[in-house]
């Protein structure tokens, strides 16, 4: 039995696994990470109030960055459960989860420096006009960077899931997607 698959992935990325636009897309975030890891080391928020100038910068490209890493992953893997044989996606989604992991571990200390700014200054930060619309994210970004460990425990962590939670989960996925059971009709 066959259903049709009803997604128009061409409206996202013409040319599927192979589209110019996914490689440009990947491309353009693999290099805007390491610009936007100098902006978070560099940023000090006592020196950016009470414009916050240089975290509105920041801040916009740590969203263009998730945007395009949550953009490509979608995209990846709908390709991947569209078509369960087309082993081209695999090696897109693995460089995808290594971007993502780097991209959390950029994250971690810029969740630290909110978390350790007083709340009168993050108030102040989140009521900037550019970032008022961010002020739930950033206080959850804020919040969960006081469950965080040590940068270096975090950053083994995070390179760890790549192999493992990650790697189990796409191993399953790739393993139920290539089973194929007989359907008989009555």
């Amino acid at each position: 039995m066959s259903y049709p698959i009803n997604w128009n992935l061409d409206s996202i990325f013409p040319g599927g696994i192979d589209s110019p636009q996914l490689a440009d897309r990947i491309s353009d975030v693999t290099a805007k990470l390491p610009q936007l890891e100098s902006k978070v080391a560099a940023w000090a928020p006592d020196h950016d109030a009470p414009e916050f100038t240089d975290f509105i910068t920041l801040w916009q490209l740590l969203e263009d960055i998730g945007k395009g890493l949550a953009t490509t992953s979608s995209f990846v893997e709908m390709i991947a459960s569209a078509d369960t044989a087309n082993l081209k996606t695999g090696p897109v989604q693995g460089q995808l989860t290594t971007l993502y992991t780097r991209f959390q571990n950029i994250n971690n200390p810029l969740a630290k420096k909110l978390a350790a700014m007083s709340q009168a200054a993050f108030d102040q930060l989140t009521t900037t006009s550019a970032l008022s619309a961010s002020r739930f994210g950033l206080q959850e970004m804020r919040d969960q960077a006081k469950e965080l460990l040590d940068d270096q425990t975090e950053t083994m962590i995070n390179d760890l899931a790549v192999d493992g939670f990650t790697g189990w989960s796409d191993h399953y996925t790739t393993l139920s997607g290539s089973l194929k059971f007989p359907i008989t009709q009555d």
